[in-house]
């Protein structure tokens, strides 16, 4: 198998070296795209593929009464007449009183969806102004397997949809920028597009309002990061005023994956001076890192780290261990990163240690693997950060024997996700890698998805 052809450059419009308030200022020329009227079938309007834009509808109705759009990405999401909540994600839903004959009506925000269900109109048409990212042209696979080959287009096309004003976590959800999910959505971009201005503009997002104590945002609505006039079922993105709860938010995994995103953007791009616009925030990132005390979240308190969502837990849930393993490597990579800019990596190498020392109380001698405190479990995320750590002497063994623990963890997290099928190939098993692959995504793509779906699907391995 092979993947054919790297496009290079950017398509976003900036040049040159740009200081972190020019880039976090930055504003892409997003795409409009007007796509061509479809009319509705039984109320069902379906678009063949995921689209993210605004939607106006020609109804026709004999006498006035309420008309109802809901929104999918498959049809069982079209269906459903209960509101769906994760907390402060509510289904995306327009209602609309309109009187008799032809009325037109606008979602009142952007929507991303495949499908479309119209309640209450006897006529219907739809057109969809889809907005977006200017990208290149896409990078090419090909291979011997047709369910990769699907596979590669709907991360393609998922990673494009979530190219917007800034990386969006989810153009479907908050639409919010995570530190987390650009980690992986920038690696997922360079290698098909190869931009680097919209990961320049969420970088400075971030640093630019860092806290006084070194700690980052985890997502920096400060910085004017926030849509509620655009995804006005967001609730819980409504209140995200600089001193709400989002605007406070630190998480120590994210603080991490901000140290590790530099080095990566350093490496890939060789914008130099960018990265040492960053490095003064990043050191104090990683100094304040390095001494931090790590110990479980408290239930009912406002979590600290998140390494995954578990079907256990009530939402997401932090693994010690994990973390651990994470600042080590970041620390690690603090070092590398001082001494490019000329500065003392020594402090920084010291603490990787010390975290080091904490990661073997981890290990399970008996079992021959890292295990969380919690219940003695291991877990294919704790392997591929103890891998990614360096604390294993065998990799690709530590791997085989998480694989056949029945007890074991699945990472359920697209993020995680990543990162598990990185690992698991840096250690010389894309034979599992591709397994997974292919059960996981090639169970959504069984299902109807032409993007990674937000919600999953039913009966998810």
């Amino acid at each position: 198998m092979s993947a054919l052809g790297h496009p290079g450059g950017g398509a976003g419009g900036q040049t040159g070296s740009v200081t972190l308030d020019e880039a976090a200022a930055f504003e892409p020329r997003l795409r409009r795209e007007r796509l061509p009227v479809r009319r509705a079938e039984h109320g069902l309007v379906d678009f063949g593929e995921t689209v993210v834009g605004d939607v106006e509808i020609a109804v026709v109705r004999s006498a006035p009464g309420p008309v109802t759009v809901r929104y999918g990405e498959d049809l069982a999401e079209t269906a459903r007449t209960a509101e769906y909540t994760g907390g402060w994600f509510l289904d995306p839903v327009d209602r609309f009183e309109v009187g008799p004959g032809r009325s037109i009506v606008r979602s009142t925000g952007r929507r991303c969806f495949r499908f479309l269900r119209i309640d209450g109109a006897d006529e219907a048409e739809v057109e969809v102004t889809t907005v977006g990212y200017p990208v290149n042209e896409p990078a090419t696979f090909r291979c011997d397997d047709p369910l990769l080959e699907r596979v590669w287009d709907i991360c393609v096309r998922t990673t494009r949809l979530c190219m917007q004003r800034w990386y969006e976590d989810g153009p479907k959800r908050d639409g919010l920028l995570w530190i987390g999910d650009y980690r992986v959505q920038f690696l997922c971009n360079w290698f098909v597009f190869g931009d680097r201005d919209l990961a320049r503009k969420s970088l400075a997002l971030v640093a630019l309002h860092a806290f006084p104590d070194g700690g980052l945002p985890a997502t920096p609505v400060r910085g004017g990061v926030r849509q509620p006039d655009r995804l006005p079922y967001m609730r819980g993105v409504h209140d995200a005023s600089g001193d709400g709860y989002l605007g406070t938010w630190n998480l120590l995994d994210y603080d991490a994956d901000f140290v590790m995103a530099t080095a990566e953007y350093l490496r890939l791009t060789r914008d130099l001076a960018f990265a040492r616009a960053l490095w003064p925030v990043v050191r104090r990132t990683a100094e304040r890192l390095a001494p931090i005390d790590v110990v479980p979240n408290v239930p009912g308190e406002r979590c600290r780290f998140i390494t995954d969502n578990q079907p256990h837990k009530d939402g997401w849930w932090g693994s010690v261990p994990v973390l651990v393993a994470g600042l080590s490597l970041a620390l690690r990579t603090a070092a590398d990163l001082a001494t490019t800019f000329g500065d003392d990596p020594t402090p920084f190498l010291v603490a990787a240690r010390e975290r080091d020392r904490e990661g073997a109380a981890f290990r399970s001698a008996t079992r021959g693997l890292h295990t969380d405190p919690e219940d003695g479990r291991p877990s294919d995320a704790l392997v591929a950060a103890a891998s990614a750590a360096g604390w294993l002497d065998d990799h690709a063994a530590e791997f085989d024997r998480v694989l056949h623990a029945p007890d074991a963890r699945t990472p359920l997290s697209g993020h995680r996700q990543f990162h598990f099928l990185d690992a698991l190939w840096r250690a010389g098993r894309p034979e599992a890698a591709l397994r997974h692959v292919r059960r996981t995504w090639g169970h959504m793509l069984a299902n109807g998805a032409t993007t990674l779906m937000f919600e999953g699907v039913p009966n998810y391995p």
